[in-house]
């Protein structure tokens, strides 16, 4: 039997006791990185959706300076190949159709507002029907243009005639 103040009696117990805390302290240590690290993913993933949004107006914005069927200047007109889209799609007849409705809304607002409302109308609300989705998809082909461009286009037709309707100021 070992005495118990001895140093045989006490190592054995020391080693283990230390080996315990050293464990217990790599497990605390890997948690917290485990827990920084699932931090950082999730600042990184709130990162890259703010830069998603960024990009997304970025394009928005570069796609109104570049369009093939508009002028790039004030006030935005329809170009060549903008007037034989809107009359291979039936742009005027389309935009004859909403403007009645649209002004009603659009009364008192600048002739720049009016033509906001329309871009946006036309990409986001306008629900074009089957024959007319046909028809703008077959434009797009035919004029080697994406059908975002087939649908300005069309919203340049309405600002035209909302503001002209409305008698604003180009």
């Amino acid at each position: 039997m070992q005495d118990i103040y001895s140093l045989e009696f006490w190592l054995p117990i020391f080693i283990i006791l230390g080996v315990l805390v050293a464990l217990v302290g790599g497990g605390v240590k890997i948690g917290k990185w485990i827990g920084e690290v699932n931090s950082n993913q999730e600042n990184f993933k709130k990162f890259m959706t703010e830069v998603r949004e960024d990009l997304k107006w970025i394009r928005e914005k570069i796609f109104k300076i570049t369009s093939l069927v508009a002028t790039p200047n004030s006030p935005i007109r329809l170009t060549d190949l903008g007037h034989r889209v809107s009359n291979q799609v039936g742009g005027k007849e389309i935009a004859e159709k909403l403007a009645d409705g649209i002004a009603k809304e659009l009364w008192g607002l600048s002739a720049y507002e009016i033509q906001e409302f329309c871009f946006d109308y036309m990409d986001k609300i306008f629900i074009p029907n089957s024959e007319q989705e046909v028809s703008f998809k077959d434009c797009a082909y035919e004029n080697g243009i994406d059908i975002t461009e087939v649908r300005r286009a069309i919203a340049v037709e309405l600002r035209d005639l909302v503001i002209k309707r409305l008698g604003a100021k180009e």
